[in-house]
């Protein structure tokens, strides 16, 4: 990966979704984005943790934000040009104290899900 070129996306990342988490539950503390991608489909989902629980993030009240948010991870997905490299899974985390870690899996595209389903607890299973 083009590091030089990805840090910058990943910063804006960062920026973004810390930004938005500080407007959707200003009482939040960890925050997590799961940016799934393929040559031609990608999508995201995400959640959050808070003291009264963790919470899944309405693609439906915050489209404008996810639609912010994959454009940057497809940018990111992009700056890797051997095929055989690119992620399929990316996974964002922040924390309300405005520090952030960035994941990349590369071959299982089921790694951290973010789901309440089936009595999962809305956080990346296996974080």
């Amino acid at each position: 990966m083009n590091f030089d070129g990805a840090s910058p996306v990943v910063i804006s990342l960062a920026k973004e979704f810390i930004a938005a988490m500080q407007r959707i539950n200003p009482l939040w503390e960890r925050a997590y984005w799961r940016f799934v991608c393929a040559d031609n489909q990608y999508g995201s989902n995400a959640s959050y943790s808070a003291s009264s629980g963790v919470t899944l993030i309405s693609t439906l009240n915050e489209g404008q934000l996810f639609d912010n948010l994959n454009d940057l991870g497809r940018q990111l997905w992009n700056f890797e040009s051997d095929p055989s490299r690119k992620f399929c899974v990316c996974l964002l985390v922040v924390s309300s104290d405005f520090d952030y870690e960035i994941k990349f899996e590369q071959h299982d595209k089921n790694k951290w899900r973010i789901t309440k389903l089936d009595g999962n607890s809305g956080l990346p299973e296996g974080l």
